[in-house]
């Protein structure tokens, strides 16, 4: 009985410890990545501005193949949003809020049963020719401190998604014009 007592002890107190130390986490949770592409921000904006093209090069249209889009006509510019299905990734929607052909786009995103969070791709001179593309997510963990614990892994399990979306879009607006076109 000693034993199971000194075992609830610990138990509890670890509880304790867990809790106290996820209040003190962050409330706000950011993902970034960046990629230069050997183009001009007009060259990239298109595709990135119209979330019609965006099956050509965002990895999380290709996580499930099942998933039900439906995309706003006009689908670029500031209103447009998508939707989608999916048991797999989860249901959103998505819609740009801010969009600028020299600066970038800011979006909102909503997954259901979380808060919408945002959504901005950042593009800055890069050299000769070049743009870096920032891909960034942003948003609140809230009071919970299991939600807080929860978002430290955020940066490692969406992080290699902007990598592998940053780097299709470089091969994507990168690629040389057919002949003729």
């Amino acid at each position: 009985m000693k034993a199971l007592k000194w075992i609830g002890i610990v138990v509890g107190a670890l509880l304790v410890l867990l809790v106290v130390v996820g209040l003190l986490l962050p409330a706000d949770w950011r993902v970034e990545r960046s990629a230069v592409i050997a183009a001009s921000p007009a060259a990239i904006h298109p595709h990135v501005d119209d979330l019609a093209k965006w099956p050509a090069w965002s990895p999380f249209d290709k996580e499930d193949p099942a998933m039900s889009m439906e995309v706003s006509t006009p689908s670029a510019g500031v209103g447009a949003w998508r939707t989608w299905k999916s048991e797999k990734m989860g249901n959103g929607r998505m819609e740009i809020v801010r969009t600028d052909p020299a600066k970038g786009v800011a979006i909102t995103l909503t997954m259901e049963g979380m808060d919408p969070f945002a959504i901005e791709f950042v593009y800055e001179p890069a050299g000769e020719g070049s743009t870096k593309v920032t891909w960034i997510d942003t948003g609140k963990a809230g009071a919970n401190p299991f939600h807080r614990w929860m978002m430290l892994a955020v940066d490692p399990m969406i992080g290699p998604y902007f990598e592998r979306g940053l780097a299709s879009l470089k091969t994507l607006v990168e690629k040389p014009a057919a002949p003729g076109k």
